[in-house]
């Protein structure tokens, strides 16, 4: 996507908004996917340079336990989505 594909998502956003270089032109077809994604990123303003954090949503303090994996396992309410390539 861009030409320093290590860079952070922080250091893609200044005060104007989101700063999205390609590496190379978009065809037609994908600039209405292109605004879609700057739409679902402008709900991302307050970026902090801390490190991104894991929360266990089934568990209020947001830590992850066998307990807490098998309580939500045993109420049926716990969906594994894997991403691409696993």
């Amino acid at each position: 996507m861009r030409s320093s594909p290590r860079c952070t998502l922080r250091e893609m956003r200044d005060n104007q908004g989101w700063d999205l270089r390609f590496r190379r032109h978009l065809n037609n077809w994908e600039i209405n996917r292109v605004a879609e994604l700057l739409n679902t990123l402008e709900q991302y303003k307050d970026l902090t340079p801390n490190e991104d954090n894991l929360f266990w949503l089934p568990d209020k303090q947001g830590r992850f336990s066998a307990g807490s994996a098998y309580k939500t396992y045993k109420d049926q309410s716990l969906r594994v989505v894997a991403g691409p390539g696993r």
